[in-house]
């Protein structure tokens, strides 16, 4: 999104516009939290529920179903990599999109622990294995589309909202820079 994207706009249509990127490389679901439904789990653009009585004041139970894991969500570069796959370890995956480029927070939320729109848990680093695969080590060239200075070190300083960012080739930062988003 861009000065005239901002986040009404991005409320506007939030099922579809959640998914933009600024040019620093951060998601309209992360920038814009309320607009995208991301704040107690309320649906950003809920549809009316007919109440039984005028003078009766229920809440929508949209409030509650918000809260799910979408059952046909899986990662853009493996079918097995479901919600349940990330909520495995959610600190490095729900950065992950979809083709659609829908983000694993955004169809999630469950898993992400964005229920109640405190994010997920706090999840400590990682502990290296005495024997790591010759293969888990970041990509020293690697960088974001938007910033060169956006390379793995920095994805590393914030991995759970970087992870999903993507180089100029359309790399992801989770399979460039794997030891950073702890997928060794």
């Amino acid at each position: 999104f861009n000065e005239a994207h901002n986040c009404a706009y991005i409320g506007e249509a939030p099922t579809t516009r959640c998914v933009y990127e600024s040019t620093d490389g951060t998601l309209a679901s992360v920038a814009c939290k309320e607009a995208c439904g991301e704040c107690g789990g309320v649906d950003p653009d809920p549809t009316p529920v007919p109440s039984p009585s005028p003078v009766q004041n229920t809440p929508s139970p949209v409030q509650t179903a918000a809260c799910l894991d979408d059952p046909d969500w899986h990662g853009k570069y493996n079918a097995d990599h479901t919600c349940a796959y990330v909520s495995e370890s959610p600190s490095s995956r729900c950065g992950w999109q979809n083709s659609d480029g829908t983000p694993a927070s955004v169809a999630c939320k469950k898993s992400c622990d964005e229920c109640d729109g405190g994010g997920p848990d706090p999840t400590p680093a990682p502990t290296p294995s005495p024997v790591q695969s010759s293969d888990c080590s970041d990509d020293p060239d690697w960088h974001g589309k938007f910033n060169e200075a956006h390379n793995c070190a920095y994805i590393g300083e914030a991995s759970t909202s970087r992870c999903g960012y993507e180089s100029t080739n359309g790399t992801l930062a989770s399979i460039a820079c794997k030891e950073s988003c702890g997928e060794c």
